[in-house]
């Protein structure tokens, strides 16, 4: 897991370690980087996606 996060790209890393490690909620993350709730869902939507991907194939063994 900790390699599929490290992997991202630095903006989706970020939202990740802050919503996932630090259980900040995502009003706190759009206050922190300074963007909106709707930008943090949307960027931690497509995060958990690639993070799934390639977390898949070392699931199904």
């Amino acid at each position: 897991m900790r390699a599929a996060v490290a992997a991202l790209p630095h903006e989706l890393r970020e939202i990740v370690v802050l919503a996932e490690y630090e259980e900040r909620s995502q009003a706190e993350i759009g206050l922190i980087l300074g963007c909106s709730t709707k930008a943090v869902e949307m960027r931690l939507h497509r995060a958990r996606e690639r993070v799934r991907r390639v977390l898949g194939p070392a699931l199904a063994r």
